[in-house]
């Protein structure tokens, strides 16, 4: 395809497309026409036209809004005028093209499935072999073009771009499962967890089915374009040559259309179930999205804004040298000290002074020391401070709270309390 060219001419002849739901609705009619002539007379047409425009309420006056619409129709190259008529015929009118292929796009649902992709490719592959047949016994021209290039440019792109036509319908439809999915999830929200996940495995599955199946014909297919390319280079034969290899460039985006699908669909399927369980995870109620999207309707009345700090890096002007600097290993050499003499405890038993305590009234372990540290050595009261605590933790009923307060005993000494209540 030239582009500029076409692009060019385009643009020169001022082409564009302006139809309303009537104009639509008068394509239908007559396309259910053809089924019956290949064309209608001008009067038939109008008739036709006056019942589809009498079922619009605006229309005042059927025959006139017919009879525009008729013309604007001829306009847009949507009808053809197939016969000039004269002054004692009138003439006859056809669906052009184009205005099939518009009420085709729109009326056809036609899905690409397993099971007619298998037949359409199948089809495909038998008219190929007998095309690659007669390639081997063609001997001239003539029989180059009639029984290669024709089958290739006609029959084969026939079939080959009606696997096309059910694959942009299976891409609707991969929409409209879409919408079905978005459409649970805002009426049902935690119901539709089950549903919108066989939506999704169900369309996942058909794709991989299609893929699967598209790259296994494309194997068989183009082995056999191979062998015709193949004559066709032998016996010079270029137009063969060039509507082969325009065949597999076909067959190409054909399996690039099917993979590129199952990828796009399988990433989505992935992206769509993490969305899910997050927000089921997080957001059960809808309490957070709910409040989100009311934030977002009354912004234009409340705006507010959403600061993120960006992620500083530090940038380094030089090549940095890690010198690590090794000191030698050596022990350090220390004085003996002293060691600390600490005096014989008192005559009395410590386990008698305290047990004493606690039978005085003695009711903390702050209370206990200050009765028992006095008659113990000064150098002393720290060790047995330990001692005493000791005691109480093995022969009385000791409380102790998660947070215990710090308090003050002697000069030197602060322990954290605790609450004796008598002995066991």
């Amino acid at each position: 395809m030239d582009i500029d060219r076409n692009f060019a001419r385009l643009r020169t002849q001022h082409v564009s497309l302006a139809l309303s739901t009537a104009d639509m609705c008068c394509l239908l009619v007559l396309r259910a026409c053809e089924a019956e002539t290949a064309a209608l007379l001008e009067r038939d047409v109008l008739d036709r036209l006056t019942s589809v425009h009498d079922q619009f309420p605006e229309a005042d006056n059927p025959r006139k809004r017919a009879t525009h619409g008729l013309q604007r129709l001829r306009e847009q190259r949507l009808v053809t005028l197939v016969s000039l008529g004269g002054l004692a015929r009138e003439g006859e009118y056809s669906l052009s093209g184009l205005g099939r292929a518009i009420v085709d796009f729109f009326v056809d649902d036609a899905k690409l499935t397993k099971e007619n992709l298998k037949v359409l490719t199948a089809t495909l592959g038998s008219q190929l072999t007998r095309v690659r047949d007669d390639a081997r016994a063609a001997s001239t021209a003539a029989h180059w073009e009639e029984r290669v290039v024709v089958p290739i440019t006609v029959a084969s792109r026939s079939l080959l771009e009606g696997i096309e036509r059910r694959t942009r319908g299976l891409d609707e439809d991969q929409e409209t499962v879409r919408a079905d999915i978005a459409r649970l999830l805002t009426e049902r929200w935690l119901e539709a967890m089950e549903q919108t996940q066989g939506l999704l495995e169900a369309t996942t599955a058909r794709l991989e089915e299609l893929r699967d199946v598209i790259l296994e014909e494309q194997k068989g297919l183009e082995a056999i374009l191979d062998d015709i390319e193949g004559l066709a280079q032998a016996a010079g034969a270029d137009r063969a040559e060039r509507a082969v290899g325009e065949l597999v460039s076909d067959l190409a985006r054909l399996s690039g259309w099917a993979v590129k699908r199952h990828d796009e669909w399988s990433a989505y399927y992935q992206a769509m179930l993490q969305t899910l369980r997050s927000l089921v995870r997080l957001d059960p109620d809808r309490a957070l999205t709910q409040r989100l999207r009311d934030s977002l309707q009354s912004w234009p009345d409340r705006p507010w804004t959403l600061d993120v700090a960006p992620r500083l890096r530090i940038r380094v002007l030089r090549p940095v040298e890690h010198v690590v600097d090794r000191p030698l290993v050596e022990r350090e050499h220390r004085a003996e000290e002293e060691v600390e003499r600490v005096p014989a405890a008192s005559a009395v038993p410590l386990e008698a002074l305290v047990l004493r305590a606690v039978d005085g009234g003695a009711t903390t372990l702050t209370e206990v020391l200050r009765q028992v540290l006095p008659d113990v050595p000064e150098e002393a009261r720290f060790r047995d401070a330990g001692r005493v605590a000791e005691i109480l933790a093995t022969r009385t009923h000791v409380q102790t709270a998660l947070e215990r307060p710090w308090v003050h005993v002697t000069e030197g000494l602060t322990v954290e309390d605790w609450r004796v209540e008598g002995r066991r």
